[in-house]
């Protein structure tokens, strides 16, 4: 691990993963104080609640030097956000109050757990709620399986509690870009549902190539959507190109971009995905996810969708088409920039689930 430029000493206590059992020992929620390294201006832009596990074998000088290395590359992270951010609104697909709404309001929906452990990956158990009857569990990403959504049957009303996991890769180094930059946003501001990811069997039936219209959408071609929208919102946050044929981390294919955009459009008329479709068709997919206008124009829409998604991200189902098509309001028009309305900040918080503090 690269020596950070900052050195810490954090207060570590001994617990348990509250979605496994297994014993750690944590920095309790230390969101507050993260908050406090960074500039008034971009602090908003973390996730209210941060917490680190360890598995009891890293030693407190690790855990130290990895949360020292974390603030170090949210510095960057941040000022490119918000340089980001300001793009936007210089574009004219929102106006200030707009976009910080979408980057600070739901920050705290979802805690964000950096899991330190012995070897690299979540070391959890690998269930779905709606697949088990045990009473905890961990559902990966499916292309990233060090990161997932962990969960916890609650105690009343057959409640979830969730958190957004991430750890290391098997056997590796902490990947500073993907581990930290990608999954903060994540837990920020696009956050993840219990429903979109696939598991091994199911994978097939996600790929959105072959849909030609709505009516064939599948549940697991609306989970996939779901998916879309918030790692395309978080790309075009972050400037964010993968190593794929479409830059994307999912939809890898430009075809299957163009498909998720097309059939957006027709789901959602009035949220700008008619511009976003054109910014595609004009560079053939080929999005220059740096500087170019067109991953701006691509991941506006998908912000619009985004804050509606996360209000159900403790739901094993998957929303219907009709859900999708009431997102976009008959009496908005399509335009470079259209009013904004997000649903209510209120909604489907999570209980935090930490018992220390720091």
């Amino acid at each position: 691990m690269q020596a950070a430029s900052i050195e810490i000493v954090l207060k570590l206590t001994p617990t348990i993963l509250p979605w496994s059992g297994a014993p750690v020992t944590t920095t309790g929620d230390i969101g507050s104080y993260l908050r406090g390294c960074f500039a008034p201006k971009v602090r908003d832009y973390l996730p209210g609640s941060i917490t680190v596990y360890a598995d009891r074998e890293i030693e407190p000088r690790t855990i130290d030097e990895f949360v020292a290395g974390t603030i170090d590359y949210l510095r960057h992270e941040l000022s490119v956000r918000k340089q980001r951010r300001d793009r936007f609104v210089e574009l004219g697909f929102f106006d200030e109050n707009e976009i910080d709404s979408f980057l600070t309001d739901r920050c705290d929906r979802q805690p964000w757990v950096l899991y330190y452990s012995g070897s690299g990956g979540l070391r959890t158990p690998v269930l779905n709620p709606d697949e088990t009857s045990e009473e905890f569990g961990v559902v990966p990403c499916a292309t990233m399986q060090n990161h997932g959504v962990a969960w916890r049957r609650g105690d009343t009303n057959n409640a979830l509690d969730l958190w957004l996991v991430t750890a290391r890769k098997e056997g590796c180094d902490w990947d500073w870009d993907s581990d930290i930059g990608h999954e903060s946003a994540h837990a920020a501001f696009a956050q993840i549902p219990l429903y979109v990811q696939p598991n091994d069997r199911t994978v097939p039936l996600y790929d959105l190539s072959a849909v030609s219209e709505v009516s064939q959408l599948t549940k697991c071609h609306l989970a996939r959507m779901s998916y879309m929208y918030m790692e395309t919102a978080v790309i075009a946050m972050r400037g964010e190109e993968r190593h794929t044929e479409s830059g994307l981390p999912l939809a890898e294919k430009v075809d299957e971009l163009h498909a998720f955009l097309r059939l957006s459009q027709v789901l959602m008329p009035a949220l700008g995905f008619d511009r976003a479709l054109a910014a595609y068709e004009r560079v053939n997919g080929i999005l220059d996810y740096d500087n170019g206008p067109e991953v701006f124009e691509i991941g506006a829409p998908a912000m619009r969708v985004v804050p509606h998604v996360t209000t159900r991200i403790h739901s094993i189902q998957v929303p219907e088409v009709d859900w999708f098509r009431s997102l976009s309001p008959s009496h908005y028009v399509s335009k470079s920039r259209m009013p904004v309305t997000w649903p209510d900040s209120s909604l489907a918080k999570t209980s935090p689930g930490h018992e220390h503090s720091n």
